[in-house]
């Protein structure tokens, strides 16, 4: 067979192959159809010899002639169009109530990260804030059981949680300090600003940003500042400053020697080589009195009792005090016009206008006293025009540059010191209190006694304590308390027996520990992440919380349900 196979012959030749056509269907269509453009030749160079050829487009779909368009569509579609628009603009409740099944809220509840620090040793958490975009932790390690002098250093850790070199082991950075840190809180618009306070009363302005000096300022220990630890620290946004200027937001200061400080940016002296930038002077002030209306009237500010706060929270046209022995305050700092009182006196003496704005805020009774003294002093030394700062060298009485605030309100309060109030973001009337007679209260403003009062039956002491309380920045109707026990409660407004907590959160800790260290002394729901929750305790441990999405998303119509809510329970206490 491989024999027959290698003699037989190939015989290759060409061959014509057969052809098919198809007639087309739209044959009679291509007479309609004409050239577009012109053919282009388009000629390339090439090593050797020339390429030419020639393109031409030509459209082969069936012109459509606009004029046979039946005129009943156009009026249909217009027709249709209205009514589409006026269905659209119509409230829509088909939904409303409407709530989905849902797993239960602990099940998607987890403990995402627990943040350490071995530089904090045996310091505790003594304060929680995010940043302005809310990828950053920062926490205050201090001693909230320090009586006497403090002979310990404070830090402030910082932590990103979204970058990739993140370790929660290991903070992004942290800053130390000669005394322990009390409180912290991050600027709402700059997110490497922060403020923190300490315990021998400073307050300090860190600048994450600034690579050469973190300490952007710092305040004196003086008659005209704080000489108690610094207890709370809020940013209050500055009506009569642009929001891109520096002054857009100022820094309030609440400590326990009764003095609630107002602080500018604008005036910080910045560090040089010589010496370090600090905060020369308040812009404004108020003292806490026992008696304010007394102290305003007479000169017996020194010998009235002093009231110490220990918590303070800031509303558009109030702030609202927690004290050492359990009292609410509300006070409203108003502005008046006084260019009035410049402008009919005899002296030659010219005030600047950080000078004039800090009259603004002083009650009339007090602005001619002090308009007097400086003057003298102004006259002793040959100043011809004065400014703010020179108004605290002239060393004026206390009662005349931090008078005791008017309009003073008070409520009932706890039993103890309150050691936390909260503002609701989504309304102007309610806030919250919690204290060391382990209750939580539910207020407005309207009224003097408590909406709601909530207290853990299930605790094995009468003794527990509750050390921090918060908002949700996402869900009105939603907050959080906790103290004693690492016990986080989130309470829901809108549940059936919303005195009860929704759920429990408790943190992980060793069994080692005692009860003092499982203390939550810090918590702060995250306003940009809206599923993050912070908890700070006693033996110096940061939680990080992602919760559920029934807690962290709003349902429809929230803001109204929080509305009647408290209306409800405004008419029923009233």
């Amino acid at each position: 067979m491989t024999n027959v196979l290698s003699t037989r012959q190939h015989n290759f030749g060409d061959s014509s192959c057969f052809s098919v056509s198809f007639v087309s269907a739209t044959r009679k269509c291509f007479k309609y159809t004409r050239s577009q453009t012109p053919p282009q030749k388009q000629v390339s160079s090439a090593s050797g010899r020339n390429v030419g050829c020639s393109a031409v487009f030509v459209q082969t779909q069936i012109a459509f002639d606009g004029a046979t368009k039946p005129k009943f569509q156009s009026d249909l579609i217009a027709h249709l169009a209205s009514q589409m628009i006026q269905e659209l603009s119509q409230p829509q409740d088909a939904f409303v109530g409407f709530v989905g099944s849902q797993p239960k809220q602990d099940q998607d509840i987890c403990c995402k990260y627990t943040l350490t620090c071995r530089r904090s040793g045996d310091l505790q958490c003594t304060g929680l804030s995010w940043n302005a975009t809310g990828a950053m932790l920062c926490a205050a390690f201090g001693r909230s059981d320090l009586t006497g002098w403090c002979n310990k250093s404070g830090i402030l850790c910082c932590w990103s949680l979204f970058r990739p070199e993140f370790n929660p082991e290991c903070p992004t950075c942290s800053v130390e300090h000669s005394s322990c840190f009390t409180t912290i809180a991050c600027h709402p618009s700059q997110p490497s600003l922060m403020a923190a306070g300490s315990f021998d009363g400073e307050v300090l302005i860190y600048d994450l940003a600034d690579s050469c000096d973190v300490l952007k300022a710092c305040s004196n220990i003086s008659d005209y500042s704080h000489r108690e630890p610094v207890s709370s620290l809020q940013w209050n946004r500055n009506r009569g400053a642009f929001t891109a200027s520096i002054d857009a937001y100022q820094l309030v200061s609440l400590s326990s020697d009764g003095k609630i400080l107002w602080w500018s940016l604008a005036t910080i002296k910045h560090a040089t080589a010589e010496i370090s930038g600090h905060l020369p002077y308040p812009v404004r002030g108020v003292t806490l009195a026992c008696n304010p209306e007394l102290t305003l009237l007479t000169n017996m500010a020194a010998s009235s009792p002093i009231v110490g706060g220990t918590s303070m929270a800031l509303a558009e046209s109030c702030v609202m005090i927690g004290s050492e022995g359990g009292k609410i305050l509300r006070c409203h700092p108003r502005k008046k016009n006084i260019k009035k009182l410049f402008a009919g006196s005899d002296s030659n003496i010219h005030w600047d206008k950080s000078a004039i704005d800090f009259f603004d805020n002083l009650p009339p009774c007090i602005t001619s006293k002090l308009i007097k003294h400086v003057e003298l002093w102004a006259n002793s030394v040959s100043r011809q025009v004065v400014s703010a700062k020179d108004i605290f060298v002239s060393k004026p009485p206390l009662r005349y540059v931090f008078p005791a605030p008017t309009g003073v309100t008070e409520y009932e309060g706890h039993v103890g010191p309150i050691t936390m109030i909260s503002m609701s973001p989504f309304h102007r009337r309610v806030f919250l209190s919690v204290g060391v007679d382990g209750y939580a209260k539910l207020w407005s403003t309207m009224q003097r006694r408590a909406l709601m009062t909530m207290r853990d039956t299930s605790c094995i002491h009468l003794a527990d304590g509750l050390y921090a309380s918060g908002w949700s920045k996402a869900r009105p109707l939603v907050f959080a308390v906790a103290g004693d026990g690492g016990v986080v409660r989130i309470h829901d407004l809108g549940n059936r027996r919303p005195m009860l907590p929704a759920v429990e959160l408790k943190a992980p800790m060793p069994a080692s520990a005692n009860d003092t260290d499982r203390r939550i002394l810090a918590l702060q729901f995250n306003h940009k992440q809206r599923n993050f929750l912070a908890t700070g305790n006693a033996a110096g441990h940061v939680h990080v919380w992602r919760l559920s999405w029934g807690l962290s998303n709003q349902s429809s119509h929230e803001h109204e349900k929080l509305q009647s809510c408290i209306e409800h329970m405004e008419e029923k206490g009233a």
